[in-house]
């Protein structure tokens, strides 16, 4: 009895190890064949269309101060290769998106309306965002998430999260941001990067 348990784990186990080693063997097929036979669909993309930005964040990856943007009519191209491809959803970042608010709005309006996407998100240091693109935008908009890493400013201050509106904060931005979501039925978000300062403020 003991002994048929021992044989029967024993190809229990080789069962197993054959199907892993199956998998192992048909992502690596996959990979050096470009995915032939598999459909890889791109449903959410983050397009980073600028690294410019006016905070100066300390743990930024995007430390570029100038980069290439590409005109509206090679933006357009790009989304719609993507959407042909299945793309969904579309998240807008940088950099700060709102340094160019006419390319921003026209591509989001551009993927609601003629591309039908589920859902467009912005991602903002929230320092830019106004009144004025938001009545000419907001509709097109379904959610803008605000980076925040602190709700103390000496903390903010320290991590860079400051930009050159003098003698308004950063906090008092989110704050501005959240009303204007509300007012014109655009979800708002926040989000966060935990970092010593984080950390160490609690």
């Amino acid at each position: 009895m003991n002994i048929a348990k021992k044989m029967f784990r024993i190809i229990e186990t080789m069962l197993m190890i054959f199907c892993y080693i199956s998998k192992g063997i048909e992502w690596l097929y996959n990979r050096l064949l470009g995915n032939a036979g598999t459909s890889q669909i791109p449903l959410s993309v983050n397009y980073h269309f600028t690294r410019q930005c006016n905070y100066s964040c300390k743990f930024c990856f995007h430390t570029a101060k100038t980069s290439h943007v590409l005109p509206i009519k090679e933006v357009k191209r790009g989304l719609k290769l993507l959407s042909d491809a299945g793309m969904r959803k579309i998240n807008f970042s940088g950099g700060e998106p709102f340094l160019y608010p006419k390319l921003l709005g026209e591509m989001v309006r551009f993927c609601k309306e003629e591309l039908d996407l589920e859902s467009v998100t912005i991602v903002s240091n929230g320092s830019k965002v106004n009144e004025s693109w938001m009545l000419e935008y907001g509709y097109w908009l379904d959610i803008l998430a605000v980076s925040c890493d602190s709700f103390r400013d000496e903390t903010n201050h320290k991590i860079g999260r400051r930009g050159e509106n003098k003698g308004i904060t950063h906090l008092q931005s989110l704050k501005r941001v959240r009303d204007l979501c509300s007012e014109h039925g655009v979800r708002f978000k926040l989000n966060t990067v935990v970092n010593r300062w984080k950390v160490f403020q609690c």
